[in-house]
Formats: structure tokens, sequence, C-alpha cells
């Protein structure tokens, strides 16, 4: 259904980064001459006491067709844009590849607040806290160092919304030497199993006030008399449109037009009224769910969306007052 950073004060850095020991202190340089060899040389490498800037990001589009996939599977994929790895939070125990002199980006969840970082070895692996976005609602970043090659350990991330559990490996430099994209410079997550939880709990509303609105219409008509019912009424659109009306009627005293449920995904139209002199105006209307409660009886109206070439219209004639009704 997903998806655009200037950094915090000094103070919001500290709240979202108080792990306590686990934020160990910056440690002295490494030993950068081990790396001169490298198929990358410090000339290309990003600066050593920040993330490489991800400039490269996983289109919302990719993330809401993983999610689509997630909900008519079960499977979760790890998602790829150059230099930056998104994982599916909760289905899978994500791997992440440092390498000494680099610093691996691990990005949170755009106002999650981190509560506390632990990392298993604390004496040759380093964490430091970053955020970026909008000062209302930053994104936290978990910035990772490795103090050496051919090293393991995990990390834990703790926040107000979840905690993530992490597997950290510092590989060795021959495999580094061997492969430029052996290290990982950024990583973010995509939470599949809670926007798909969201999507249902939406459902499940809508259907709700669906059946309410319907209750609700049955009881008010039920109130008139049957044969005061007006159903002689032509709908005239395409019937591609997904707010093609199903059923229209009046009491008399009020008509009443109800959409598909499908119409609820789109623009709702707008309701013209045929005025005296033929022209069109706006009448007084609600809405109620599915439902449009219109006041007054009219000869013809017209549900309308967007304007020129884009417009869509649905016509609605009363057979009974509309002089070109059939």
């Amino acid at each position: 259904m997903l998806f655009k950073k200037t950094l915090l004060t000094l103070t919001t850095l500290t709240v979202i980064g108080c792990s306590g020991a686990a934020l160990a202190q910056e440690p002295p340089p490494g030993p950068s001459k081990e790396l001169s060899s490298s198929p990358e040389s410090d000339r290309s490498a990003p600066p050593l006491d920040s993330p490489a800037p991800a400039t490269s990001r996983v289109p919302d589009q990719e993330v809401g067709k993983a999610i689509e996939r997630f909900r008519t599977t079960g499977e979760a994929a790890v998602l790829t844009q150059s230099a930056t790895v998104v994982f599916p939070f909760g289905k899978s125990q994500p791997e992440v590849k440092c390498t000494p002199l680099r610093a691996c980006d691990i990005e949170l969840q755009a106002g999650e607040i981190v509560m506390g970082v632990a990392l298993g070895d604390t004496e040759r692996w380093v964490t430091s806290p970053l955020a970026s976005g909008d000062l209302s609602r930053p994104t936290p970043h978990v910035i990772v160092k490795p103090q050496g090659y051919d090293l393991a350990t995990n990390l834990v991330i703790a926040t107000d919304r979840r905690t993530y559990h992490l597997s950290l490996i510092s590989p060795s430099k021959t495999e580094i030497e061997k492969a430029e994209t052996a290290y990982l410079r950024h990583v973010g997550f995509y939470y599949p199993q809670e926007v798909v939880e969201l999507w249902a709990n939406a459902d499940q509303q809508r259907e709700r006030l669906e059946k309410d609105s319907q209750t609700t219409m049955l009881s008010q008509v039920s109130a008139v008399s049957v044969d005061r019912l007006n159903f002689k009424y032509t709908i005239k659109g395409d019937r591609k449109i997904p707010w093609l009306p199903q059923t229209v009627f009046d009491d008399g005293e009020h008509v009443y037009i109800q959409l598909p449920s499908a119409a609820s995904s789109s623009d709702l139209p707008a309701l013209l009224v045929e005025v005296e002199g033929g022209g069109m105006g706006i009448s007084n209307y609600r809405i109620r769910g599915s439902w449009y409660i219109v006041d007054g009886l009219f000869p013809r109206a017209e549900l309308v969306v967007g304007v020129g070439r884009k417009r869509k219209k649905v016509e609605i004639l009363n057979r009974g007052l509309a002089a070109g009704g059939s």
C-alpha cells in the first residue's frame, strides 16, 4: 500500500542511544594499513565516523509487493537495492556483515525510540547512536563497527515498539579483498506481519461499519410505509467505475443512494442534482457508511469524480420526475 534527513540535536541523540555499557567508547583508529591492498581503497571509503550515505532506497512499491506476497504465500523476501538490504522483521535472523574501518548503518522505523542496545562482544565491536529525518518523528540508526577481521557476535536492539535480534559478522580479510560486496553498508527493515494485521483490522472495521450503516438505514426506512418507497430510478454509467451505485430509492422525502463497498478504496464522488432551469447544483446530503442520503427529491443527479479528461460521471434519473427518463 510505502512509501523522503537532518541530524538530531545532541539531547535527542542521547535519549535514543542511552544503552549503558552497551554503547562503548569510540575505539582508537584501526590498522588502516591492512586495507591498503584491498580493492576498496581509503579514497573511495565513506567517513569512518558516520554511516555511508544511503543513496539507494528500496522503492515503496517493491516493499508493498513483498508484503502482498507475504499475505498470500506466507513468504517474506529480503529486498536489496544497490548498497541497501531490507529484512522482513520477525521472519528471519538478519545477518549483517561488517568490516573494520567501515560503519554499518542499521536503520529502524521512523518514530521508533531506541531503549537500549546490547552486544555479545563489547571488546571487539562498537555501537553508536544516530538519527535522521524530521525532528518531530526522527528515524533512529544504530551504527556498528568491528575492531578486527574474522569475528562474529550478536546484537539486540530494544525499542518502544519491538526487539531486534541480529547476527554480526566481520569476514576474514581475504574474503573482503575478494568481494567488494562482502560487507553491508546499510540495512533496514519492513514489517509484513504488522501491515497484514493492519489490513485485516481495516477490513473488519469496514465490514462492521457497512453492517452498522445497513442496519441504521433499514431501521430508518422501516418506519416508512412500503408503498411510499420509490425504486423507479435509472443508473447510467461505466460498469467499471468502483463507486457505481448499487441501489437508489426514495421515501418521498429523501433519496437513498448505496455505493458498493469497493468505493471506500477510491475517491468518493461529489453529488450534483438538477435544479430549476435545468442546470446542475449542489444539494444537501450526508454520507453514512456506503450510503448517500439526499434531502428532498430530484429529477436527475450526477455523481462526479475528477475534471477534464479524467472526469468520471454516473447519472441517476428519477423516472417519475425526469423529462428524459425511460
